[in-house]
């Protein structure tokens, strides 16, 4: 509801002759205190204005009459749903305590935090309010559908008497117990419950499942059963700090995750990740990661002890991997629609002692592309690896006068595509359509658009996501191919399918992702290399996976 009352003087003729004017900009104070809020500035790279957070209350006393005018923004995170509604009340005015207006938005192409949060705002929304003569008290209260934070930048056409807090007869608003601003450091603690249903736990070839399900070989296997339900916890803590270094944010994370096998717990593992991300710019940043992986168990592996004649046979043994993995990359946004990563990353891959000679040191360079258009988001990526393998199992040996007759060092390219739809919440009203064939069938596609859009919106939808992965795995071993026939011109070559869909926050910080992989590796060796000696068929597998998670911030 608007009201407007005029009156003959200074106030009339000001506001007649500049009735698009914004007026001067001002501070709200904090709803408990007599100090203005915190301003955070937000606009397009060398154009920030100071905007005010609102969603905890906010505070004003104007004198009329006048116009208030402010522009609201919500807080899009970078990794998790976007707000699409805020709702914003004034109360202090008697024609507009009954008033709430209601605000769609969505994520800014352009506009930017200047301090580097992990996040994006929305466009602003313009919001009106004109008082009438006299002193009003005005109390703001915002809130966005995703229960993030809400800014807003404001402007007052009005008197230009002397702002003045409003004095509460509360301890609190005593000069000495005033707020001396929000701490630097905040903590984000988030949990993750997966269920997940691999259907190939140890990514046998067919020819092994076969053997397995035969009972002819129990000593090959050391599982239940070829498939199992994984029950997944993660935990992550992340510790912000806004000007720990070169007045930058700096964000500390440690995760932790564990997979419990439901029949096969000799298949359990868990790994250990620490990661530190300094900004150096509000979007750009350098990120340091650590990935500690303890031992944990592959399936079966033939084994000779070193030194023993090859006359006698060896025999399966559990074969277990512990990994470290060190990676150093850094992010930068080039326009609102684009954004690059590079990284380089060592590992190191330990096998328990019956295997060392298969003990990997690895180097990755990888560069990542992520693009933003309209409601679709793109991620491209490509690795190349080049591993070495240990080559030696005993301590008085080198790979020189080792008597292994085995290498799989190896070079790969791995690539990757990710395609992200985010459904439109807000009602969806197509443009008519114009003349012609075109117009006819663009008409079309807007109004299937709008009913995929619909169907994803009742089911409370984020995002819906699809995925290829793609790798050539070329073994490297200069052996000659009689003595390492697992090794010699191998070919390994990977293709992964994914789709997946993640909900918006269904209760409270809860939210959903669902998806299904598939996975087909194939071995190719040379063609002379038959029968045992071939490696598909130790190495060629399928597996599918499907998962449910439930994902919640305590934060």
């Amino acid at each position: 509801m608007r009201l407007r009352i005029s009156i003959i003087g200074l106030w009339l003729g000001t506001l007649l002759l500049a009735p698009l004017a914004l007026g001067r900009d001002i501070a709200p104070l904090r709803p408990d205190a007599d100090a203005p809020l915190d301003a955070v500035p937000i606009g397009k790279p060398g154009d920030f204005k100071d905007y005010f957070r609102i969603d905890r209350g906010a505070r004003f006393e104007l004198y009329g009459p006048g116009e208030l005018v402010f522009y609201v923004r919500a807080f899009v995170p970078e990794e998790g749903p976007a707000p699409d509604t805020v709702w914003v009340t004034v109360s202090g005015v008697a024609e507009l305590e009954r008033t709430r207006w209601t605000l769609p938005v969505s994520p800014s192409p352009v506009s930017v935090y200047e301090d580097p949060r992990a996040g994006i705002p929305t466009g602003g929304e313009r919001v009106e309010v004109d008082l009438p003569i006299g002193t009003h008290r005005l109390y703001l209260m915002a809130a966005s559908d995703e229960g993030g934070p809400v800014h807003a930048v404001f402007y007052y056409d009005g008197p230009t008497e002397p702002l003045r807090a409003i004095q509460e007869p509360t301890e609190r608003a005593a000069p000495e117990r005033r707020s001396t601003g929000p701490s630097p450091w905040s903590l984000d603690v988030d949990f993750t419950l997966e269920l997940i249903y691999d259907d190939n736990i140890c990514r046998y070839s067919d020819e092994n499942l076969a053997e397995f399900r035969s009972g002819d070989r129990p000593e090959r296997y050391a599982i239940e059963t070829e498939d199992d339900l994984v029950i997944s916890t993660d935990l992550e803590l992340e510790l912000d700090n806004r000007h720990l270094f070169f007045d930058r944010r700096t964000r500390f994370r440690v995760g932790y995750t564990h997979w419990k096998y439901a029949r096969n717990g000799i298949k359990d593992n868990e790994d250990i990740n620490f990661r530190v991300r300094q900004y150096v710019t509000p979007a750009n940043y350098f990120e340091f990661n650590y990935t500690y992986a303890p031992r944990s168990y592959i399936k079966e592996l033939w084994d000779r002890p070193p030194f023993v004649s090859t006359s006698v046979d060896g025999v399966y043994k559990h074969f277990y991997i512990s990994r470290n993995a060190f990676k150093l990359g850094y992010r930068f946004r080039l326009t609102p629609w684009a954004a690059f990563k590079v990284e380089g990353e060592r590992v190191m891959r330990y096998y328990n002692r019956p295997f060392l000679e298969n003990d990997l040191l690895e180097w990755n360079g990888e560069f990542n592309a992520y693009l933003d258009w309209r409601r679709l988001d793109f991620w491209i990526a490509y690795r190349y690896s080049d591993v070495s393998a240990r080559g030696y199992d005993s301590v008085d040996e080198t790979r020189l006068n080792s008597d292994n007759e085995s290498d799989n060092s190896y070079e790969r390219d791995t690539y990757r595509l990710r395609v992200t739809y985010r459904p439109r919440r807000s009602a969806y009203d197509p443009d008519e359509a114009g003349g012609g064939l075109l117009g006819t069938l663009s008409g079309l596609v807007k109004r299937a658009a709008a009913q995929i859009d619909r169907g994803l919106v009742a089911v409370d939808t984020y995002q819906f996501y699809s995925e290829i992965y793609f790798y050539r795995c070329f073994y490297t071993s200069p052996y000659p191919l009689w003595v390492d026939p697992l090794h010699v011109g191998r070919l390994d070559v990977q293709r992964q399918f994914r789709i997946g869909w993640r909900s918006r926050r269904i209760w409270r910080s809860l939210s959903l992702d669902a998806g299904w992989r598939y996975t087909l590796r194939t071995a190719d060796a040379p063609a002379e290399v038959v029968g045992e000696d071939d490696p598909s068929e130790e190495k060629d597998y399928t597996g599918n996976r499907f998962w449910l998670a439930f994902e919640y911030d305590l934060h």
